[in-house]
């Protein structure tokens, strides 16, 4: 199945997780600080940018969010296509300037005019789900295929739940595939997850259970939830891979852990199947694992 229950709610998770991608700034606190506020200061559009991204970053200090939405706008306002973007983020997370739905996408719409990928993708997860703008399901699909020509991994991804669902497009398995795989490559992990299913099932490619496992582990690798799933079941039931039960427990229990509620019964199966040393032996690695990836993941 697509992973995401619905398309809706996939675009609108795919917005939330990365409404804010690329709030950064190329200076830093001793690279031209008053030269930076005198050209702002002069209405240079660009600096505006720059000094707004600073301010949201506390580049001086504590971020100032209002501030930085003052700069922020400014510098939209004088047509700056990533201060646009930037500006609809702002709105739609209510970060120095009160939510608001129709405003983050009437910004997104004029960034993307301007040909801003990101802006292009959050522009069709409005339009798609009707939040901020009118529903229109065909011109979300427009948008998402512009950002996915220029290579934006999320929008080659929701182009791929569209052609698996049918929704706004004839279905294609074929079509869905190919997106996926353009998404997994950029190391999506929805796309590889689905992708894996592909292989996995000979939907849109030919089968090919060793490939599924590939992108199960990748997917997995970046704490997917369901990847995780998967790649326990092909361990523990030797699909596509030598068989290894005792991995496939571990990811169960990582699974169950990342939230996937399914993972629970196939931990109880392994539970009862495997030798007491072998399912303890599961547990600990699964906790070792799990230590590490937040290790990994703290600042």
């Amino acid at each position: 199945m697509v992973k995401g229950i619905a398309i809706g709610f996939v675009a609108a998770a795919a917005l939330a997780a990365g409404c804010l991608s690329g709030i950064r700034s190329s200076g830093s606190k001793a690279d031209g600080w008053a030269d930076l506020e005198r050209r702002a200061g002069a209405g240079d559009a660009a600096a505006l940018y720059e000094l707004g991204m600073r301010q949201a970053q506390g580049v001086q200090g504590a971020p100032d969010w209002k501030a930085a939405a003052r700069a922020i706008r400014a510098a939209a306002e004088r047509g700056h296509p990533e201060a646009q973007r930037h500006l609809g983020e702002l709105y739609a997370r209510g970060l120095g300037v009160p939510p608001n739905a129709a405003q983050a996408a009437g910004w997104y719409r004029l960034a993307a005019r301007q040909g801003v990928a990101e802006a292009q993708f959050n522009l069709g997860v409005r339009l798609a789900t009707g939040n901020g703008a009118a529903r229109d399901v065909q011109e979300a699909l427009t948008w998402y295929r512009r950002a996915a020509e220029q290579q934006l991994p999320q929008a080659q991804y929701m182009l791929g739940v569209h052609y698996a669902a049918g929704a706004g497009v004839a279905r294609d398995e074929a079509a869905a595939a190919a997106w996926y795989r353009k998404a997994a490559d950029q190391g999506h992990a929805g796309a590889q997850y689905n992708l894996g299913l592909r292989c996995q099932e000979g939907r849109g490619t030919p089968t090919n259970r060793a490939e599924a496992v590939a992108w199960f582990r990748k997917a997995a690798a970046q704490h997917d939830a369901d990847a995780l799933f998967a790649l326990g079941l092909c361990l523990y039931r030797g699909q596509g891979v030598e068989p290894d039960p005792i991995a496939g427990c571990v990811c169960f229990l990582r699974a169950l852990a990342a939230g996937k509620t399914e993972a629970g019964e196939a931990v109880a199966v392994a539970r009862a199947e495997l030798p007491a040393e072998a399912y303890a032996l599961a547990v600990r690695e699964a906790e070792r694992q799990e230590l590490l990836r937040r290790r990994r993941a703290a600042p």
